[in-house]
């Protein structure tokens, strides 16, 4: 329950298959100071898009901003399993 799940992907991707109870900042949002705000920095947060990539540069990019508690899921949608 502590866990927010960050969905980083575009729309359109959203709108074919996504992880239940999700939170959508897509990546490009997520490069603002507006998205930022969007990813709590007081709770264990899990980064995915399609198959990695994205949600990795998303973990960079919010560890620079001095995220601690933010993970990724290598590979995406591809590793999660179909409903």
């Amino acid at each position: 329950d502590d866990v927010v799940v960050v969905d980083v992907r575009t729309t359109q991707e959203r709108d074919i298959r996504t992880i239940p109870g999700s939170v959508h900042v897509p990546l490009d949002v997520l490069l603002t100071a507006d998205g930022r705000a969007l990813v709590p920095r007081d709770r264990d947060v899990v980064l995915f898009c399609a198959v990695g990539g994205r949600s990795a540069q998303a973990l960079t990019l919010l560890r620079a901003a001095g995220w601690t508690r933010v993970a990724h899921l290598p590979g995406g949608m591809t590793v999660w399993p179909e409903a």
